[in-house]
């Protein structure tokens, strides 16, 4: 990195950071894609994975908050924008990680895994396109190259999936929003208060609260009739299904608060290169 980074800021920022949030997104994924493609069930949900992850991540907040008593029904009568600088939150951030989580998921639905990070592969040459001005790029040509690899390998990839009438429209599309919000998101939430801790985990609520009122929403209007296939019956397949279900709760409610502590702590250009990597 240091080969084609020369701005020490690269380097100040703790590593274990970007490394824990790979990790946890990394095993997310694999728990995410075994529920849509590999497990024996009927039920057939993304959306209501989604629902039941952001819902568990606000339990775990509420149960660390009470303390402070803060809740979205005590901002909502404070006014928003007075609760945000209260509490230094950010009111953009939950539509725009709604939107990056229910995209994502539904971007790994419809692709297999190899097509799903080529699917995602934009998110550095789009955050170069919003976040970049042309002197930090001349800082970090390494992150300029990999963009433009990145590119080249999205557009040969598309077309040989197109030859092969394996390319799923959907997947595609929903990749390309996936990586717009997450670059929106990060951005967003680089403005938080770094080292603030207490603020960070009521970011983290403010945002699962909004994406499971989003999401719920959006399993009444199109997974309403999968729901009585929901696994209930005492077999080995029932078992990994709640168990899968649950190990992506749990890791969604770490991952949120490892996304906001990177996006505040760690700059631009160190995050992207370990992206690339």
């Amino acid at each position: 990195i240091t080969m084609f980074c020369t701005d020490r800021e690269c380097f100040r920022s703790p590593l274990w950071v970007p490394v824990l949030h790979g990790l946890a997104s990394a095993f997310l994924l694999f728990v995410h894609r075994s529920l849509f493609w590999n497990i024996n069930v009927l039920f057939d949900g993304p959306l209501w994975i989604t629902f039941a992850e952001c819902f568990f991540t606000v339990l775990v907040c509420l149960i660390r908050l009470r303390s402070n008593r803060f809740s979205i029904f005590r901002s909502l009568n404070q006014g928003i924008f007075t609760a945000a600088k209260e509490h230094s939150l950010n009111m953009k951030l939950p539509l725009s990680f709604s939107l990056m989580i229910i995209c994502n998921n539904l971007c790994l639905y419809y692709m297999d895994l190899p097509m799903y990070f080529v699917a995602r592969s934009l998110a550095v040459p789009i955050s170069l396109l919003f976040v970049y001005r042309k002197q930090v790029v001349n800082k970090c040509f390494g992150i300029f190259l990999g963009a433009i690899l990145v590119i080249v390998g999205y557009i040969v990839t598309l077309i040989e999936e197109n030859l092969t009438n394996l390319l799923i429209a959907e997947g595609i599309i929903f990749g390309i929003l996936a990586a717009l919000f997450t670059v929106i998101y990060f951005q967003e939430a680089s403005r938080l208060p770094a080292g603030n801790d207490e603020a960070h985990l009521k970011q983290v609520y403010v945002n699962n609260a909004v994406c499971s009122v989003v999401t719920f929403i959006a399993v009444l209007i199109t997974e309403l009739g999968e729901l009585r296939y929901l696994p209930k019956a005492f077999f080995i397949e029932t078992m990994v299904f709640w168990l899968l279900v649950t190990l992506s709760c749990i890791t969604s409610a770490f991952l949120g608060t490892f996304v906001i502590t990177e996006a505040t702590t760690t700059p631009v250009p160190r995050r992207e290169m370990v992206g690339l990597i």
